[in-house]
């Protein structure tokens, strides 16, 4: 089981990397380990995930794909704030 602090330190690498452009982060993550690229992507909304996805190297991509967790649509995660936050904000006229 994780502790508070390590769940909260994977969460703040995973806010850095949504804020991040996806080619920038996915050039991260590759040079990760497919474990722990996973526990890191996985804190991110789908969309997100696609994005970084997508710029990475498809063999790479497909290893971590395999770890990819569904987020549901209404979890009341800091995620789910953050990405309703951003999403109103570009949004916004």
């Amino acid at each position: 089981m994780k502790s508070q602090s390590e769940t909260a330190t994977q969460a703040m690498y995973a806010q850095t990397y949504r804020s991040m452009d996806p080619a920038k982060a996915g050039a991260i993550l590759s040079k990760l380990s497919v474990k722990q690229a996973a526990k890191y992507i996985n804190y991110l909304d789908d969309k997100t995930k696609a994005a970084i996805l997508e710029t990475m190297d498809p063999e790479k991509a497909a290893e971590l794909t395999k770890l990819l967790e569904a987020k549901l649509p209404n979890t009341n995660t800091t995620e789910s704030a953050g990405t309703s936050a951003s999403t109103a904000t570009t949004s916004a006229p």
